[in-house]
């Protein structure tokens, strides 16, 4: 290999290195946001919540389809009245977890509703929980960023090489 194709590979490693970090980056970014989010949610204010529709819904898009729970409920904080369908304070629930959405919070039921104090439009009614696939977004988030840092030094060490 001479010195101008080696120095180019380690570009090219150099490069691909870069870009797995800022991934890496946005992963982690995105998915502590989320862990944040849902702790915040911890402190929100508690009332009551009356579940006017609790149903499933199917998303159907060719090949791909989808079941997700429809659960809306209204709360009210200082004589306001509002509307929502938002069960987990950040994220959604897959197909297995619609089901069990559906089944909790039945139509005509009362429940708990967590508010922010600062803003009651928002509103949960499962504080602090996140889906599971934010766990796997900040794991691979991790890796990503492991294995960019050896793809970044290994670009480096090639590029720095006179023969």
């Amino acid at each position: 290999m001479n010195i101008k194709s080696n120095q180019l590979y380690g570009l090219f490693v150099l490069l691909v290195g870069l870009l797995g970090f800022a991934l890496g980056m946005a992963f982690t970014y995105q998915s502590i946001s989320i862990f944040q989010a849902a702790n915040e949610s911890l402190t929100w204010v508690e009332t009551q919540a009356y579940i006017h529709e609790s149903k499933l819904g199917q998303y159907d898009a060719g090949r791909y389809s989808d079941i997700y729970p429809i659960i809306r409920y209204s709360y009210a904080v200082n004589d306001t009245i509002y509307n929502s369908e938002r069960i987990l304070c950040k994220g959604n629930v897959n197909e297995i977890q619609a089901k069990e959405k559906v089944a909790k919070y039945q139509q005509g039921a009362t429940v708990a509703a967590f508010y922010n104090p600062q803003n009651p439009e928002m509103v949960c009614l499962e504080p602090g929980v996140v889906e599971r696939s934010t766990y796997f977004m900040l794991i691979g988030g991790g890796c990503f960023l492991i294995l960019s840092l050896f793809l970044v030094r290994y670009g480096i060490s090639n590029l720095r090489e006179k023969d």
